[in-house]
C-alpha cells in the first residue's frame, strides 16, 4: 500500500477510521461483501478524502486483486489492527468484527443499501466490451440512491393506507348510523350527511390552534422550528384516528342500548338519541387530518429525491385512495363473513338489529395495529436532510 495514503488514513477523524476499518473487515472476511462496502464508505462517510486522490485504493480493479492476494489480505489485516490500536475507542469493534459473529450485519439497513450499490458497479464484461448503455443493467449512484429513499418511504406510506379507509367511514358508515338517531333540534331537521361539515368545522379550528399553541409549546420540548417532526406529526394523528373510531363504537353501543329498552329491534326507525352526539367522532377525525394529511405532504415533499418530489408528493392521494378501495374490501368481507348460515350480520339492512359496534371496533384495532407497524418504521427511519 502506498505510503502517502497510509499516513493519511493513519491520521483521519475517528469517524472515518471507524469506516475504514469496516472496509478493511469485509474484505478479508467476505470478499464480495467487501467490494461493495468500500464502495458504501466512500460514498456516505461525512468529510470523505478527495475522490480523486482515493481511485487508486477503491477501484474495483484493485480491489479485486487484493481479494484474490491472500498475502495482500493478511498486509490489510494487519493495518486493521494498526489502526485500532490508534484509536483506542475502536479496539472492541475490531474484536467483535474479526470474529465470527456478523450476522447482525447481514440483516441491516447498511448491508440492503450494499446490495443496491451493486447496481453501479461495472461487471468485468461491460467493461471489456466498453458498453454501458443498458440503464437495466448499469445504473447511476443518483437513480440507485433515489431507489433507497424510495424504498424508505414506502413503509410509512403504506401505513397510511389505513387512516385513509378509517377516514372514508365518515362519508359512509357515520351517515347509516346518523339516520337512525334522531334528527330533528326544534322545528329544524338535521340531515345526516351533512353532519360532515363538522369536520370541516373542526379543520378550521384547530389550525390557528396549532399553529399559535400547540407548536410553540412543542418546540420547548423538542426544540424543532416546527415543533413536531413531520413522522410525529403523523403519528399523533393516526392515534387520534383510532380515539374516533373509539368514540363512534361506544356511540353506537349506547344507540343499540336504547333499542332493546324501546323493543325497537325489529323495526328500522331511528331511536331517540341525538345525532349531536356524533358531533365528538367527526371532531376527532378533523383533528387527525391536522396531524396527518398535513405531516404526510410535509413528509413526502422534504424527504422524496429532488428530482421526484411533485411525484412523491401525490403519493398522499394514492394512499386516500387506496384506502377507499380497503374499506370498501373491509365492509364487504365483514358483510360475507358475518352472514353466512343465514346470520344478521353487523351491518344489516336494519342497522337495530345488527352490531355496527363491532365494525367500529374492528376499524380501532385495525389502526391501533397499523400504528404499532407505523412506530416500528418510523423509528428505523433514518430522515433525509432538506435540500
Amino acid at each position: 500500500m502506498n505510503s502517502y495514503y497510509r499516513t493519511k488514513i493513519m491520521d483521519s477523524t475517528q469517524e472515518m477510521a471507524r469506516s475504514t476499518l469496516m472496509g478493511w473487515l469485509f474484505l478479508s472476511r467476505k470478499l464480495e461483501i467487501g467490494q461493495h462496502a468500500l464502495s458504501y464508505w466512500e460514498m456516505n462517510a461525512v468529510n470523505a478524502w478527495p475522490t480523486m486522490e482515493l481511485l487508486p485504493i477503491w477501484s474495483p480493479t484493485l480491489l479485486g486483486s487484493y481479494m484474490k492476494e491472500m498475502c495482500q489480505l493478511q498486509k490489510m489485516l494487519t493495518f486493521g489492527q494498526e489502526l485500532a490500536a490508534s484509536h483506542h475507542s475502536l479496539e472492541p469493534l475490531w474484536q467483535m468484527l474479526i470474529g465470527e459473529d456478523i450476522g447482525p450485519f447481514l440483516f441491516s439497513q447498511q448491508f440492503t443499501s450494499l446490495c443496491l450499490d451493486k447496481a453501479a458497479i461495472m461487471s468485468e464484461a461491460e467493461i471489456k466490451g466498453g458498453d454501458f448503455s443498458d440503464p437495466w443493467r448499469l445504473c447511476t449512484m443518483t437513480q440507485v440512491e433515489e431507489l433507497k429513499i424510495l424504498i424508505c418511504m414506502f413503509p410509512i406510506w403504506a401505513t397510511s393506507i389505513v387512516f385513509s379507509a378509517v377516514h372514508a367511514q365518515m362519508s359512509t358508515i357515520f351517515v347509516e348510523q346518523g339516520m337512525q338517531m334522531d334528527k330533528t333540534i326544534g322545528s329544524f331537521n338535521i340531515p345526516p350527511a351533512s353532519m360532515i361539515t363538522i369536520d370541516v368545522i373542526s379543520v378550521i379550528f384547530w389550525v390557528p390552534i396549532y399553529d399559535r399553541i400547540i407548536v410553540p409549546i412543542a418546540r420547548k420540548f423538542t426544540g424543532r422550528e416546527r415543533g413536531f417532526s413531520e413522522l410525529q406529526r403523523m403519528g399523533i394523528g393516526l392515534f387520534i384516528s383510532m380515539l374516533s373510531m373509539t368514540a363512534a363504537a361506544l356511540l353506537e353501543i349506547k344507540r343499540l342500548q336504547l333499542v332493546k329498552e324501546l323493543g325497537l329491534v325489529g323495526d328500522a326507525v331511528a331511536v331517540p338519541l341525538s345525532i349531536l352526539w356524533q358531533i365528538p367522532q367527526y371532531m376527532l377525525i378533523g383533528t387527525a387530518e391536522i396531524f396527518t394529511y398535513i405531516g404526510q405532504l410535509e413528509f413526502f415533499y422534504e424527504q422524496s429525491p429532488d428530482a421526484m418530489r411533485s411525484l412523491c408528493s401525490a403519493l398522499s392521494l394514492l394512499a386516500a385512495s387506496l384506502g377507499s378501495y380497503l374499506s370498501s374490501f373491509i365492509l364487504s368481507m365483514v358483510t360475507y363473513l358475518t352472514t353466512t348460515g343465514g346470520k344478521t350480520g353487523w351491518v344489516p339492512d336494519n342497522l337495530n338489529a345488527g352490531h355496527l359496534d363491532y365494525l367500529f371496533w374492528l376499524l380501532a384495532g385495525l389502526s391501533f395495529f397499523n400504528l404499532l407497524i407505523y412506530t416500528v418504521c418510523a423509528k428505523r427511519y433514518k430522515e433525509k436532510k432538506a435540500s
